[in-house]
């Protein structure tokens, strides 16, 4: 008996659903489409019908429906999982300019304790950073301004006021 006003419950619940929605989205139907070329056509004819549609409502003409077409721009995430000298090489190659790492300056609000003899330095820019190496005697106080700097292969080294310098990684 549970199992049986359960499933009228649910009925129940689609067909007002059903009713409340009109017409169903056509890009849901798109995503039902079991194979991966025809749902991709689907998608691209109703986004192409929403944006002539769009368009004849702002008075300008709908543009003719086309194939899409590759954009000339290459994607964001390009460079990814390229390191050191390849991306060097790559951006010198698309005359793009890397930006230099700049020191960062900033006071010590809190330090936190964390496992194997490490600490987390949290900084009054809102970054916190943690030792990466043990240094004997390190000493680092709360409002001590420290320097972080860049160094060979990706690492970073935070520098304190004493003249004494760890290797740190930045974890928020």
């Amino acid at each position: 008996m549970k199992g049986t006003a359960g499933l009228i419950i649910s009925l129940g619940l689609v067909a007002t659903l059903t009713l409340a929605q009109g017409r169903p989205d056509p890009l849901e139907a798109c995503y039902q489409q079991p194979d991966g070329a025809p749902r991709l056509a689907c998608f691209n004819k109703e986004m192409q019908r929403r944006q002539a549609a769009t368009a004849a409502g702002a008075g300008t003409a709908p543009a003719p429906a086309a194939a899409p077409t590759v954009s000339a721009k290459k994607p964001a995430d390009d460079n990814v999982g390229l390191q050191g000298s390849d991306l060097r090489r790559k951006l010198k190659a698309q005359g793009v300019q890397p930006e230099l790492v700049r020191p960062i300056v900033a006071k010590v609000i809190r330090m936190v304790p964390r496992s194997h003899s490490e600490t987390a330095f949290e900084l009054d820019n809102g970054q916190t950073w943690q030792q990466a190496e043990l240094v004997d005697n390190l000493d680092v106080r709360l409002q001590d301004t420290v320097t972080i700097k860049p160094g060979a292969l990706g690492a970073f080294f935070l520098n304190t006021p004493r003249s004494q310098r760890v290797r740190v990684h930045r974890i928020l």
